[in-house]
């Protein structure tokens, strides 16, 4: 793996996107990350199962993709609040307005 040094020698760009690789990132951002990521493979998965439906090790890999995201996004929901609509309100009160909305300072 190549390691790069953000300095004089590398464009600017090059260094800002190593620097921001640097800088702090709270939980949330953490756990959102994580949740765009499980998503994105899952995706991913499913567009490739589109072309090739009778791939089991694809079909595996989605179904496995899946279910991480799942419990991603049941993660990020326990303790950042719900993400959709759809999954507020299920307790004795309406949370959609207590916590930050998923798109807010992530």
């Amino acid at each position: 793996m190549w390691r790069w040094h953000a300095g004089p020698s590398l464009p600017i760009w090059i260094s800002r996107l190593l620097e921001r690789r640097r800088c702090a990132v709270t939980e949330q951002q953490q756990a959102m990350q994580e949740l765009r990521r499980r998503e994105f493979a899952m995706i991913d998965a499913g567009m490739y199962l589109d072309g090739h439906p009778e791939d089991e090790t694809a079909l595996q890999y989605f179904r496995a993709m899946s279910k991480k995201h799942q419990q991603a996004e049941e993660m990020y929901q326990k303790h950042f609040g719900p993400l959709y609509l759809s999954n507020a309100g299920t307790g004795k009160r309406w949370d959609w307005i207590d916590e930050p909305w998923p798109w807010e300072g992530v």
